[in-house]
């Protein structure tokens, strides 16, 4: 479906109506378990678009864990139970966010490991977690599109360090975007040469988190709004009831391309 709606063009309006679907009713229950203890980690999300969204999906993973610090950076002023909300400029293009993660966020929080997401992307399983993910500087969910070795990782459910973070402060590293193809393939050679920077191998990748590749959805946590029905317990979402009023007015569209 998802694909289909990304060939015709409809992918935009799609996308709309699952936020206004998450905007009236919530991402549904979280779980009531046991929390997995990562006070080396700040859970850090960045968005002035839908910050209201950003922090939900921030609660689902601190159902889940206890995190060091949760930081939400936005320009809207709110409260959210548990996340410090740090004012920022208002951020108005992709572009602007990736120069924030590249340049920025190394200055605006203070801990060893930052768990990059966004409002849709989350943790799903504390029981996976692997304290083999500290060993590297970078763990994101692998490409499967790539296939030269340059395959990890995806940037919007991704760990960090702060070496990293502070590697990338290096005059010579412009803030490229996307910032995540900027850190693991234009810079990734340089950085590993240059910082001793590790990315995680595509195995631990793997049970880190997934996005594009849905072979092995056990994993700590994801990211990709075309997996929300799947992972969470809203009935408006996973029935996809939300796309009913758009697949009835795009009937004759994705007939065609069926």
């Amino acid at each position: 479906m998802w694909e289909t709606l990304e060939r015709l063009g409809k992918w935009g309006e799609a996308a709309s109506a699952l936020k206004a679907e998450l905007l009236r009713n919530g991402y549904g229950a979280r779980p009531a378990l046991a929390k997995l203890a990562l006070e080396e980690i700040a859970l850090v999300a960045i968005d002035c678009s839908t910050p209201d969204l950003a922090a939900e999906a921030m609660q689902m993973s601190m159902a889940r864990c206890n995190f060091g610090q949760a930081v939400l950076f936005t320009d809207r002023t709110m409260t959210v139970p548990g996340v410090r909300v740090a004012p920022v400029p208002r951020i108005e293009s992709e572009e602007g966010y990736s120069e924030f993660v590249l340049k920025t966020l190394v200055h605006a929080v203070d801990a060893e490991y930052v768990l990059i997401m966004q409002w849709d992307g989350f943790v799903i399983d504390a029981a996976r977690w692997s304290d083999q993910f500290l060993l590297y500087d970078y763990v994101g969910a692998r490409w499967p599109q790539h296939r030269d070795g340059y395959t990890v990782g995806n940037g919007g459910f991704s760990l960090r360090s702060r070496k990293l973070l502070q590697a990338l402060q290096d005059p010579m590293l412009r803030a490229l975007h996307p910032e995540d193809a900027a850190i693991c393939r234009s810079y990734r050679d340089y950085l590993e040469r240059r910082y001793g920077i590790s990315f995680a191998p595509e195995e631990i990748a793997d049970a880190f988190s997934f996005e594009l590749d849905v072979s092995n959805t056990s994993t700590f946590g994801f990211h990709g709004m075309f997996h929300l029905p799947r992972v969470i317990d809203q009935p408006g979402v996973k029935s996809l009831a939300f796309l009913e009023p758009l697949v009835a007015r795009w009937q004759d569209e994705l007939s065609a391309a069926a």
